[in-house]
């Protein structure tokens, strides 16, 4: 079945360094979008943190974002979501409160909130320093975040969580996973991202693959973390890149080269184009097998 769609994660597959895509990716997901294939970013950000992204790909029409809570239009048209509700956010913030951690709350309007003190010194709860204009960038700060979102009384898309040390990060994924009602993952190994549950980037992909009435099996879904397993299983081709965790190893059909070697490029010609060409041959497509699978 040929692909008709391809799903691709952003942080460690499309994205490198300084938020850019390599010249051969780009040169390989435009000529797979002239062959009429779907270019569509599924990645854990939110809207907000996109501009720079989308400038890179004007193929890419759709997008599965905040971890699969929302499918929208490059026009910023939610076309399908799923939110925490008020009282599901105030039990998450009273877990988070008692963490040492840096919150970042996205509504369902798409504006993003934090504690304004916790803004001042991110870096103390482990937020990487090339997050930090992207964040000061989109995100409101606010005094009392607990208090302010009560009053405010509106759904959330997504929760970003980032904490001072791993045994913060392990009891408080405990905590909230005993809530019930939320689908938490990680995509750094300080973090948590919180979306309803029954969201997921798979669960986004299905919902934009309906729309657009496309099979799974026609989708080339490509990801390195454990918020990309589940696309990758969904997917008819799944890839892992090089740099991926094992979680996200395990869920793939096949991996590629690393991020920094254009790893995304080799998938891309390998089942796109090269198939599109009527060869099915590895030739030219670094890294690419069913090595740990």
């Amino acid at each position: 079945m040929p692909i008709r769609m391809i799903a691709a994660d952003l942080d460690g597959t499309l994205l490198c360094e300084q938020n850019t895509i390599s010249p051969a990716t780009l040169r390989a997901i435009s000529a797979a979008a002239r062959l009429g294939v779907r270019i569509v970013p599924a990645t854990g950000r939110i809207f907000s943190e996109l501009s720079q992204v989308l400038c890179q790909l004007p193929e890419a029409e759709y997008l599965v974002t905040a971890n699969g809570a929302a499918v929208m239009t490059r026009e910023r048209e939610v076309l399908w979501g799923n939110c925490i509700s008020p009282q599901l956010l105030g039990r998450v913030m009273s877990v988070v409160q008692n963490r040492h951690t840096f919150a970042e709350v996205t509504m369902e309007d798409g504006r993003s909130y934090s504690e304004r003190e916790e803004m001042q010194r991110m870096s103390d709860f482990g937020v990487r320093d090339d997050f930090f204009e992207s964040i000061f960038a989109c995100v409101e700060p606010v005094d009392g975040l607990s208090g302010f979102l009560r009053r405010l009384n509106q759904p959330a898309a997504k929760i970003y969580l980032s904490f001072s040390s791993q045994e913060q990060r392990r009891l408080a994924w405990r905590e909230l996973e005993a809530l019930g009602g939320l689908y938490v993952t990680t995509s750094m190994e300080n973090n948590l991202e919180l979306a309803a549950a029954g969201s997921g980037k798979a669960q986004g992909l299905r919902a934009l693959c309906e729309i657009l009435k496309i099979d799974p099996c026609e989708v080339l879904a490509l990801g390195d973390n454990h918020n990309d397993a589940g696309m990758l299983r969904l997917a008819g081709i799944g890839v892992a890149m090089g740099n991926a965790t094992k979680e996200a190893l395990q869920a793939a059909d096949y991996v590629t080269a690393a991020c920094d070697k254009d790893g995304a490029a080799g998938a891309i010609e390998r089942f796109v184009l090269n198939a599109c060409a009527g060869k099915d041959d590895l030739v030219g497509v670094a890294g690419l097998s069913r090595e740990g699978l």
